[in-house]
């Protein structure tokens, strides 16, 4: 099976990848404005702008502290999990 590439944005942004895309068989599908994009209601921006904007909305999120588990089997899943995520660099 061949692998598929998505690439979705305004013709500008597709044009941008022009050099890898020549000599390769593409399907092109316009969406007109309000046909249910994916852009998830960001006022049409493009998708380096949506990403900037989550990551940065994601830097202002308040954790708060879990509830400590009583189960045994959920305290050890737990502690497992934790190892796993601090392995991959990951602090939780």
């Amino acid at each position: 099976m061949a692998d598929i590439q998505v690439l979705e944005g305004s013709w500008e942004e597709i044009k941008l990848h022009d050099g890898e895309l020549a000599g390769q068989r593409v399907r092109l599908v316009v969406l007109h404005p309000g046909s249910g994009t994916t852009d998830g209601g960001r006022g049409g921006q493009s998708l380096a702008d949506t990403l900037g904007s989550l990551i940065e909305e994601a830097r202002h999120v308040q954790r708060e502290p879990p509830v400590p588990e009583t189960d045994p089997y959920k305290q050890a899943f737990g502690e497992i999990l934790k190892e796993k995520y601090r392995r991959m660099g990951l602090t939780l």
